[in-house]
């Protein structure tokens, strides 16, 4: 059912953006092969995408707790995790805001950057949208998640030296893989920025991603969210 609304929802937006205009702000890459470099790199940016997810799920099933222990306090707690976003945005300003229209900053800005801090970036951003996400802020963590696999696919570009969307693709599904749980949900959505070509590298990657365990009370405090998104 799912998997049916996201490629519906996708051939709507395509099929509408082709023919009125306009669309989602994030970028869309392009590439054209694969080579043997970034065959023998697929593995590392796998596991650096799925470090990612786990990170990710880890810090919000925490968060999550944390956030029950201070209980129903409506200022106390957006206010707390705004004063921490607002001093890691004055040293790294990539991690505030959603993240769409910060991935087309990126695009023009990363070479510059360095590959320490792009990966920093990025998995401050993780951070950060998990303790946003459970401390009382509105939104979601799909974009934000998304543009912190752009940074850390770029950094590990840098690193590298392999071609720079082939390590955002794998990077990324890697990561959204890890904190959806459902590889192919995944990848159906990041078609709204990867070429259809990476199918395969993201397929596998959000597959290794949503595969790797995680501790026993992060799986319990998952299900108990779910249970109270459900009820």
């Amino acid at each position: 059912m799912y998997a049916c609304a996201i490629a519906g929802a996708l051939a709507a937006m395509l099929t509408l953006t082709h023919f009125v205009g306009g669309g989602l702000p994030l970028p869309h890459y392009e590439w054209e092969s694969i080579g043997t470099e970034e065959v023998l790199w697929v593995l590392p940016l796998i596991a650096v995408g799925a470090a990612a997810g786990w990170l990710f799920c880890v810090s919000d099933a925490l968060l999550s707790r944390v956030s029950d222990r201070i209980g129903d306090r409506p200022l106390i707690k957006p206010i707390a995790a705004g004063a921490v976003l607002g001093v890691c945005g004055v040293i790294l300003p990539f991690t505030m805001f959603s993240g769409e229209s910060q991935a087309v900053e990126l695009d023009g800005l990363w070479m510059g950057m360095g590959a320490a801090l792009l990966l920093v970036t990025g998995f401050l951003k993780i951070l950060i949208t998990a303790m946003c996400v459970n401390m009382g802020w509105r939104g979601g963590h799909f974009f934000p998640v998304i543009f912190a696999g752009i940074s850390i696919g770029y950094g590990m570009a840098l690193l590298s030296g392999v071609d720079p969307v082939f390590c955002l693709c794998t990077v990324t599904a890697a990561l959204v893989g890890g904190v959806m749980r459902r590889p192919l949900m995944a990848v159906l959505l990041l078609f709204l920025c990867f070429p259809l070509l990476a199918a395969i590298p993201m397929l596998l990657a959000a597959f290794v991603g949503s595969h790797v365990p995680l501790p026993s009370w992060a799986k319990e405090t998952e299900e108990e969210v779910a249970e109270k998104d459900g009820a």
